[in-house]
């Protein structure tokens, strides 16, 4: 709003009557009133606005600390299913193993005899 004041005063400005000059002076002032008025002004704060800051900031916190708690448990658990998902293949790739070895030994063995 201070820039459209201020453009609008910059604009009466070159080559404009007094009338003009003075609208324009009015509205470069209008709008940095408007543009003050907007700023947040920081005032003393009592001891219960500053209590209830404060227990909403730790109302908060608690809440992203649940939150990253249940993000927690359920990694976790998908990290043992993970886990024992990778012991079940192990188990199995090591049955895989022993039944291939003994039927290469086996295989041996009735070459052996065949010959």
């Amino acid at each position: 709003m201070s820039a459209l004041g201020q453009s609008l005063a910059a604009l009466f400005n070159r080559g404009a009557t007094s009338f003009q000059k003075s609208l324009a002076r009015k509205l470069a002032r209008a709008a940095k009133n408007i543009d003050d008025g907007n700023k947040k002004r920081q005032g003393v704060k009592s001891n219960a606005q500053k209590l209830a800051e404060a227990k909403e900031s730790r109302d908060a916190l608690r809440e992203d600390i649940a939150n990253a708690n249940d993000k927690l448990s359920k990694l976790q658990s998908k990290s043992d299913k993970v886990m024992q998902d990778t012991g079940n293949v192990k188990a199995a790739l090591s049955q895989e193993v022993a039944k291939t070895r003994a039927l290469k030994e086996e295989i041996a063995r009735l070459e052996d005899e065949h010959d």
